[in-house]
């Protein structure tokens, strides 16, 4: 092998590393990590499942439903997802660890609503750690056969190397049982490189100019 092709692999190889270092999940969850034993199954208040503790309202009611195929739509190929208002509005929570404090996530998921009642305009929450923000569904037209998921991604600042993750229902009349719906949730490092990664990748840059300065001058 040549020097050259050498050093271009090499710069190359760099490359890919600076690349490979976003978009790899750190956390993924597509809601079929313990049994939905009938297509519909809800969930009280401290009850778990996979990484996921339900919370946000009363003991002895639902607050949430796990659903799965063929009660309504599953999103993207999924069968299974989560109605954040089950009797009343509640929340689903994951801890999530092995982040760097200070740099940015996307928290990916798909987001529908419950179409069977309920106001139009459907509320999701999302936390994760000290950030908050809320995203809107529209369910005018759909049909528990066609949910019209839609893809979300909401980018976040740690403010730890561990955070909580939440998905909570916030809309207005959510507590009658029909809120928004979630499923195929990811946490993926954000492409806004930290300094080291840009620095890894400024030297990559520089080396391919170098090379092919080397090669016009040949």
């Amino acid at each position: 092998m040549g020097k050259y092709a050498f050093q271009l692999r090499l710069v190359l190889g760099l490359m890919a590393c600076t690349v490979l270092a976003f978009g790899v999940p750190i956390f993924s969850s597509d809601f079929s990590e313990a049994p939905v034993p009938a297509p519909v199954l809800g969930m009280e208040a401290g009850e778990q499942f996979g990484p996921w503790i339900v919370g946000g309202g009363a003991q002895g009611v639902a607050l949430i439903d796990r659903v799965r195929e063929p009660y309504w739509q599953g999103p993207n190929g999924s069968e299974f997802s989560v109605d954040l208002s089950g009797v009343q509005s509640g929340s689903i929570t994951a801890t999530i660890s092995g982040l760097t404090q200070g740099a940015y996530y996307n928290v990916n998921f798909w987001l529908s609503g419950n179409p069977e009642g309920g106001q139009a305009i459907k509320t999701a929450q999302v936390t994760f750690g000290s950030g908050v923000q809320t995203v809107d569904f529209d369910i005018t037209g759909n049909t528990n056969a066609n949910m019209g998921w839609v893809a979300q991604s909401l980018l976040f600042m740690a403010d730890s190397d561990t955070v909580f993750l939440q998905f909570a229902d916030a809309t207005t009349d959510g507590a009658n049982g029909y809120g928004s719906v979630i499923g195929l949730a990811s946490v993926t490092a954000a492409a806004i490189p930290e300094p080291a990664t840009m620095a890894l990748m400024g030297g990559a840059l520089l080396g391919l100019a170098l090379i092919r300065r080397r090669r016009a001058v040949r």
